[in-house]
């Protein structure tokens, strides 16, 4: 917020260094130096180091390079409730994180079509999953809910039930496919 040219609230990017450098020339090219003035003086920005831990709001993160085969990535994992979340970035899970990930109680892995159409939508080749094959991965490793996203988007209202159900043909625990917008609400952990 701007009061009568003052900034009052200042908002922090947590970023690797990738992502920071990209920013940071994208806004240098396409904005004028006035507005790139005023993101600097009203944002904090965070470059990242795998197994770097910050305290965000209350909640303890630890962030982690995703040894992505693409552009760098790097996901987080923290503690709500009582649950351990993972949130695995935008690529398949790479097998050098499966202990990361073992025995969660919730993970968040992208899920770009159904296996059926993978030659469609070539989800292997741009290092996604189907769903699944996301599914069958997270079940071998005793994840017990598993948030499925990053969906292509050519079924309209059967989006959610198709993936749904293909993930729920191999996994045992809860499958949430969530809608653009939908909050999540977890469930205490005892």
């Amino acid at each position: 917020m701007i009061l009568h040219g003052e900034i009052t609230n200042r908002i922090t990017i947590y970023c690797n260094d990738v992502v920071y450098e990209a920013i940071r020339s994208v806004s240098r090219y396409v904005l004028p130096p006035k507005l790139v003035d005023a993101i600097d003086r009203m944002t904090d920005f965070v470059v990242l180091q795998d197994g770097d831990k910050y305290m965000i709001h209350g909640v303890q993160y630890e962030f982690f390079d995703i040894c992505a085969r693409g552009t760098k990535q790097f996901g987080f994992e923290c503690n709500f409730d009582g649950n351990r979340f993972v949130f695995l970035g935008d690529e398949t899970l790479n097998p050098k994180l499966n202990e990361r990930v073992r025995n969660s109680d919730y993970v968040t892995h992208e899920a770009f079509c159904l296996d059926c159409e993978e030659s469609k939508f070539h989800a292997y080749e741009k290092n996604h999953s189907t769903a699944l094959s996301a599914a069958r991965v997270m079940n071998e490793l005793g994840v017990r809910n598993l948030i499925l996203y990053h969906t292509e988007e050519s079924h309209g209202s059967d989006r959610k039930r198709l993936y749904l159900a293909e993930a729920q043909s191999v996994f045992e625990g809860n499958v949430i496919v969530p809608d653009d917008m939908e909050v999540i609400q977890f469930v205490k952990r005892k």
